[in-house]
C-alpha cells in the first residue's frame, strides 16, 4: 500500500505526514490513527503500540540529551 493510499484511509490529509511518521517525525501518531492502523492491517495493537512507543522514548531520549549536553 502507497503512503498515499494509507493516509487516504487513516483520513490524514497528505502522504507526506505518513512519510513523517514512518521515520519518527514531525508530531507523534494519535492514539485514533494507531488504532485504524491496527485494524486496517490487521496487526496485533500490541506490536502496533511497541513500536510507536519505541519512536517516541528515543525522541525524547534524543531531546534529553541535547538539552543536557547544551548546558554542559
Amino acid at each position: 500500500m502507497s503512503q498515499k493510499e494509507l493516509a487516504d484511509k487513516l483520513g490524514v490529509s497528505s502522504a507526506q505526514r505518513v512519510s513523517n511518521w514512518e521515520r519518527g517525525y514531525g508530531t507523534a501518531m494519535p492514539v485514533v490513527t494507531i488504532r485504524k492502523i491496527v485494524l486496517i492491517f490487521d496487526v496485533k495493537s500490541e506490536d502496533v503500540l511497541q513500536v510507536y512507543i519505541d519512536q517516541e522514548k528515543q525522541k525524547l531520549l534524543v531531546q534529553i540529551e541535547s538539552e543536557w549536553n547544551s548546558h554542559s
